[in-house]
């Protein structure tokens, strides 16, 4: 336990450290916030171009009305306000028409005439002289042959007050497009690190949960061994003991019995009894207890799996040399609520215990993927498999079983799910892995790959760099991958599985798996440098 504390206290100190360096308590929310302000910024620049593009149309339409530029109108609706020359444009527009008069009358050398012509020329040289005087005060730019420097009457000036709101709202349309660009650019920048750190902080926070679930058990486990060792009364010393001395101060033997004769006799009756048994039943090629897989085979022992003590759940396990006949129909596990239970029992303590002992081993955080084979059917294994991939989902990891027995698959019975389609379809080729995989009912965080409708996959299919792949896509795309596999001799394929593994748990059933195939397969196994864990043992039989 001070290990588990150590470990605890020191993943809390990264998560703090990871908090204070981003400034943020969960990266996950912090991460939504900032794309939904990227998804506001790509909506409101979307509108901003609709708009823009709007107005640009607005004000190409009134240019072409008017015969004028942005900045031509712009020097039209200033000179239009000075006074002065609106005056003289006054006075010239008056003597064009006095002057039209008169040379319908009289000739163009006529006094009347050149009077007018006279007076005309100087309004224009002083109309000329105010029209410099304006474009030099405002800074204007105006060709000497622009029609802005004409007269403007009513409707053009409305037109070109029009032009000039529309020239004004299409800037501000485009300052506000200037602001936001560099402003989503930013975001998006800050957006690319969240993955990795949000991939970083939940790594850490399941770490946390996990090592406090695993602290919060063996913490219940000592207070209950103290409470059990309360309870048990103390020795107490009657009285010391005595040895029978004569007079002379020797020891005084005690006479021979017939009851004490008969009773040494029954006693190593049993005795020899206990010992020809005992050298009988080693002799019997299966194990008796769990103890002996270890010893006999010299490899760890993970986990002891007892009777399921809430239902009769198994593979259809079946006693050396004696038939079973298969059901008619095929009770799934869900329909009996057999992982669903709320009540902890012995079966289900049994693959607490099993996960334990692989996260002491320090096994779990490296373990991406598992492999669970027997050497005989009917051993149990997908009940193993199944129930410990549950358990694993349960302590927060993001599990996939794949039902990788291709001759007698189980899961999709065990857990009442379609196999149409699965493992033997991606191999052959036809679909994807997102397309088959499902998510199990009512078993949060655990997925399922079951094997298919398809015929048995050829070796090639196996031996292949696309099952190789596939095995890499499975392990990026899940915390831990767990394969049911068949019987270990049944086929070679097995040994390419393995071999690409993370690990291997050999399971066994107590009184009925052989003790000379267990040993070949450890050999085997061995021999071939396969990744082994150890055996776990069940009693479903």
């Amino acid at each position: 336990m001070p290990e588990l504390q150590q470990t605890l206290g020191k993943l809390k100190a990264r998560q703090k450290k990871l908090r204070q360096k981003y400034e943020l308590i969960d990266p996950l929310p912090k991460n939504q916030e900032v794309l939904s302000q990227i998804t506001g910024l790509e909506q409101q620049k979307l509108n901003l171009n609709t708009q823009l593009q709007a107005q640009r149309e607005v004000a190409n339409s009134l240019q072409q009305q008017l015969n004028l530029s942005s900045d031509e109108a712009f020097a039209a609706a200033t000179l239009s306000q000075d006074p002065t020359r609106v005056a003289l444009l006054s006075q010239l527009q008056q003597l064009e028409s006095e002057l039209a008069i008169a040379s319908a009358t009289f000739t163009d050398n006529s006094p009347q005439v050149q009077d007018l012509q006279d007076k005309r020329k100087n309004i224009e040289t002083l109309l000329n002289q105010t029209t410099q005087e304006i474009i030099s005060k405002h800074g204007l730019s105006v060709s000497p042959y622009s029609n802005a420097l004409e007269f403007q009457d009513t409707t053009r000036l409305r037109l070109i007050q029009q032009l000039l709101e529309t020239t004004n709202q299409i800037k501000s349309l485009q300052a506000q497009l200037e602001v936001i660009e560099p402003s989503k650019v930013q975001l998006e920048q800050q957006v690319k690190r969240y993955p990795n750190l949000i991939n970083e902080y939940s790594d850490l926070e399941r770490k946390i949960k996990l090592t406090q679930q695993i602290l919060n058990q063996l913490l219940l486990q000592r207070e209950t061994l103290k409470v059990e060792a309360a309870q048990e009364l103390p020795w107490e010393l009657i009285s010391p003991p005595q040895i029978p001395l004569d007079a002379d101060g020797s020891p005084i033997g005690s006479p021979p019995s017939r009851n004490k004769k008969l009773m040494a006799g029954a006693m190593a009756g049993v005795l020899l009894g206990s010992a020809i048994a005992f050298l009988w039943e080693k002799r019997q090629n299966v194990f008796y207890t769990a103890e002996d897989i270890s010893q006999l085979l010299a490899i760890p022992l993970l986990g002891n799996i007892p009777k399921d003590d809430r239902e009769a759940l198994s593979d259809n396990i079946s006693l050396p040399n004696v038939s079973q006949k298969e059901p008619e129909t095929t009770e799934t596990v869900l329909d009996n609520n057999f992982f669903l239970s709320n009540n902890q029992s012995d079966f289900l303590e049994a693959f607490d215990d099993l996960y334990l002992q692989l996260y002491l081993q320090e096994k779990v955080s490296k373990l991406r993927s598992l492999l669970l084979c027997s050497v005989e059917s009917q051993d149990g294994c997908s009940t193993i498999a199944l129930n410990l991939a549950i358990n694993a989902a349960g302590k927060g990891q993001k599990v996939l079983l794949v039902d990788a027995n291709f001759f007698n698959p189980q899961l999709h019975n065990l857990l009442n799910i379609s196999n149409n389609r699965g493992l033997i379809d991606i191999l052959g080729g036809d679909v994807s892995p997102q397309a088959v995989i499902e998510t199990a009912p009512d078993i949060e965080n655990l997925s399922v790959l079951p094997i298919g409708g398809g015929s048995e996959p050829s070796v090639k299919h196996i031996w292949s760099p696309k099952f190789n792949g596939l095995m890499e896509e499975l392990g990026k795309t899940y915390d831990l991958v767990i394969y049911d596999t068949s019987p270990f001799f049944l086929s070679s394929d097995i040994k390419f599985i393995a071999k690409q593994a993370d690990g291997i748990i050999l399971v066994a059933t107590i009184k009925k798996t052989s003790q000379s195939l267990l040993t070949k397969a450890v050999k085997e196994i061995k021999s071939l440098n396969l990744p082994l864990l150890g055996a776990v043992s069940n009693n479903l039989v």
